[in-house]
């Protein structure tokens, strides 16, 4: 038996090859199974598969920040993140936190629609979009940058109006 000798380059010679594990990405859209977990129940003889909180889920407070998670369709960690960073800043002229904080997302407290409007002396619907607004906000990975990109339209949108009434003597209504 004869071997043959294959001259390795120079450069390949010390080189070793080492697989690096890419970082998974987690998700940011929610995940029921963050808040569930299914069980097995005895009912009438019959044991049935059913979604149940985890027991870390069961109180009130846990099961309105689900509530909140699940309407506006982000993870639990993507909402608490989102909370430190947007915290007090004014989305269409309503603070982000009264926006969560109406599903009971910090205290455990419910409010509806028209009470978050009347303190802030907006009809019910400027409610609905500033959540429209919310979601869409929370809808990208980073949301300094997508409050930003909001901040930046809507002060060109304000301009507009702004030039608008200067140039006819309109309301800024409208």
């Amino acid at each position: 038996m004869s071997f043959e000798e294959k001259e390795v380059p120079k450069h390949e010679a010390g080189k070793i090859e080492k697989k690096v594990a890419k970082p998974v990405k987690k998700s940011i859209k929610f995940d029921e199974s963050e808040f569930k977990v299914l069980t097995e129940k005895q009912r009438n003889g019959k044991i049935i598969e059913e979604l149940d909180f985890r027991p870390e889920f069961k109180n009130h407070h846990a099961k309105c920040m689900y509530r909140t998670c699940k309407e506006f369709d982000v993870s639990l960690e993507h909402m608490k993140k989102a909370a430190m960073e947007l915290n007090y800043r004014k989305i269409d002229g309503v603070l982000f936190n009264h926006l969560i904080g109406r599903y009971g997302f910090y205290d455990g407290l419910q409010r509806n629609r028209v009470d978050v409007a009347l303190e802030y002396k907006i009809p019910p619907m400027g409610v609905e979009i500033a959540e429209a607004r919310v979601k869409d906000i929370l809808s990208h990975a980073d949301i300094k940058k997508a409050y930003a990109d909001y901040m930046e339209e809507y002060k060109k949108h304000t301009a507009k109006k702004f030039d608008e009434h200067v140039s006819t003597g309109g309301s800024l209504d409208g």
